[in-house]
């Protein structure tokens, strides 16, 4: 049986983030190298297991360009007024996304550090 519990430390952060073929919107929450954790206002048309291209498009304030590749979604929760989708991260677009990706993690490990040292 295979695992599906991730074995990296998450982040939490803030990013938009679009599910390119379904065009539907979404709100990146926290991130790590192997996945991350996105909230969409819309029922999802989507089971665990399926892979869905994305972008992830982050603050403009951090100069961090956007991120283009294929994640699997892991599971899907319904929340109050919104959904929150578990995925894993399969693949990156090419070396600029996995560039902006590191730079992303980077950024709120960081931004973590400096306001938990204050």
């Amino acid at each position: 049986m295979e695992n599906s519990r991730r074995t990296d430390f998450r982040k939490k952060c803030y990013a938009k983030l679009l599910f390119k073929d379904d065009s539907i919107p979404g709100y990146l929450r926290d991130i790590s190298k192997q996945g991350c954790r996105v909230e969409i206002l819309e029922s999802p048309p989507w089971q665990p297991g399926e892979r869905k291209k994305f972008v992830i498009l982050p603050e403009k304030e951090i100069d961090i360009s956007p991120v283009h590749g294929t994640l699997e979604i892991r599971w899907i929760k319904k929340e109050d007024f919104y959904w929150t989708l578990g995925s894993k991260i399969l693949s990156l677009k090419d070396r600029e996304s996995l560039n902006n990706y590191r730079a992303l993690l980077s950024y709120y490990q960081n931004l973590r550090t400096d306001s938990s040292s204050k």
